[in-house]
């Protein structure tokens, strides 16, 4: 057995040196610039590009987005040196080269798949390093990446009110936070129909930290910062700690230039070492808003508004019906204590059973402690069953209110915010009543075990109304 053994070894090492000696001599990867590959030379396994597969060049070409980049700009901050890397995706090997004065930079003799990025975009531009579009095969060897200039920002963004940051046009953004615990507000109007995207492109590479986006709908300048309508943690790649986030909202023809997002970026981080970090991101406006979403019902009140006007608020403390007669302590809405009264409004029921008691009220344009004003974000009470509610409340309502942002709760209106509570889901069921958690209060406490309102399904309406007293 011993002699049959020495005879495959050197078997085999006769095989192997023909071998090598008809394949040649192994070559790594080349630059066609300046600059030098950036490791990819090991031998073990079979990762090693042998001569026949070096046949043909990858390349990346730079794309220049905004206009008004030209290659005089170029040039003048030396793009030749910036570095393309090509990363593989199976080992994690690295190899690059420069750029040259057209924005192209080509290396021969690899093989696989890479993930290709730069070194670094030229100042005052960015892009993203986690497009999936930025993906070099041996069939697909050429990769384009485009730049894109960064927007100048005026405001630092400390506070939703005197410092924050407008976001006026389509564009990339860059804020900086020095420390894990800042934050950062902005604000952006649209002006015209369409649907708006907003994406952060942190690098999910060094996978340390994750940006988060905050968002407050409003019909205002102002924002109720105790209560975000959404929370965007990922639109990128889930498996990754660096996440980044994805936004889209659609603007209608009617919200346009009333309807205000606020959004507040804060991080979630593993490594605190990591800051000072760029926050870069892009908002966009990927086309119009589809017109077939356009309800062909347009609903108006019927109600006769010349019956009432501010001046007729009764005195007295505006005071939630969660707090009223019926509440049991526990917040909870009971419309079997309410009527519709011979004057068209609704009131609390007498002693006798008769709807002449304190006449409601309903929150219009004012936040209640549930959710945002009614027209804060048209879009979600603009496609309700099919019709639209837009000019029901922000034309005539809530063009009536008063100082408090109420008015006398109509059948219509009380009609229209039960419909809007089930269509928004405001309410969960639980115990036999829905559950809703109030915007100061997202926790329980042993003095107060009850969260949020109580309400059976006819009684969810009241969760916008109140009386004075």
């Amino acid at each position: 057995m011993r002699k049959i053994y020495k005879f495959l070894v050197l078997a085999l090492t006769v095989m192997f040196c023909a071998v090598m000696t008809a394949c040649g001599t192994y070559i790594p990867p080349t630059v066609q610039q300046g600059g030098s590959t950036g490791g990819g030379t090991s031998s073990e396994g079979g990762d090693t590009p042998s001569q026949g597969e070096q046949d043909g060049e990858f390349n990346v070409t730079l794309l220049w987005n905004n206009e008004n980049f030209t290659q005089e700009e170029c040039e003048y901050q030396d793009i030749t040196r910036i570095q393309a890397i090509w990363t593989n995706l199976e080992t994690a090997e690295k190899y690059s080269a420069h750029f040259n004065e057209q924005g192209v930079a080509s290396i021969e003799g690899l093989d696989g798949d890479y993930r290709v990025t730069i070194s670094a975009p030229p100042v005052g531009y960015t892009y993203n390093p986690n497009d999936d579009e930025h993906i070099a095969t041996n069939v697909q060897k050429s990769v384009e990446i485009s730049i894109y200039q960064l927007t100048p920002i005026t405001a630092g963004g400390t506070d939703p009110y005197n410092d924050v940051i407008n976001i006026t046009q389509i564009g990339a953004y860059r804020i900086t936070l020095e420390t894990p615990d800042q934050e950062v507000w902005c604000r952006v109007t649209p002006t015209s129909n369409g649907t708006y995207t907003m994406e952060s492109m942190v690098d999910v590479t060094a996978n340390k930290v994750n940006p988060v986006l905050y968002v407050y709908h409003s019909s205002s300048e102002m924002v109720y910062v105790e209560n975000p309508n959404e929370i965007i943690d990922g639109g990128g790649y889930e498996g990754t700690f660096t996440k980044n986030f994805y936004w889209e909202f659609n603007m209608t023809s009617e919200e346009a230039g009333g309807a205000t997002m606020h959004f507040r970026i804060v991080t979630t981080n593993q490594d605190v070492t990591a800051y000072p970090i760029d926050i870069d991101f892009i908002y966009d406006r990927e086309g119009d808003f589809a017109s077939g979403l356009k309800p062909s019902v347009v609903v108006t009140p019927t109600h006769d508004f010349s019956t009432w006007n501010p001046s007729m608020t009764p005195s007295g403390t505006f005071t939630y019906c969660a707090y009223g007669p019926g509440s049991r302590g526990i917040r909870l809405l009971d419309d079997d204590m309410v009527g519709l009264g011979e004057d068209g409004y609704y009131h609390y029921l007498d002693n006798l059973g008769n709807p002449t008691g304190p006449m409601l009220f309903a929150k219009i344009n004012k936040r209640t402690e549930v959710m945002s004003e009614f027209t804060w974000y048209q879009v979600n009470l603009s496609y309700i069953d099919g019709k639209s509610y837009y000019d029901f409340i922000h034309s005539y309502y809530a063009a009536n209110v008063n100082d408090d942002g109420c008015y006398p709760v109509t059948e219509e209106l009380k009609q229209f915010i039960q419909l809007y509570a089930t269509e928004n889901d405001l309410f969960k069921d639980g115990n036999g009543y829905a559950e809703v958690p109030r915007a100061d209060d997202p926790e329980t406490t042993e003095e107060d075990p009850f969260l949020g309102y109580n309400s059976d399904e006819s009684s969810m309406w009241m969760f916008a109304c109140g009386y004075y007293a």
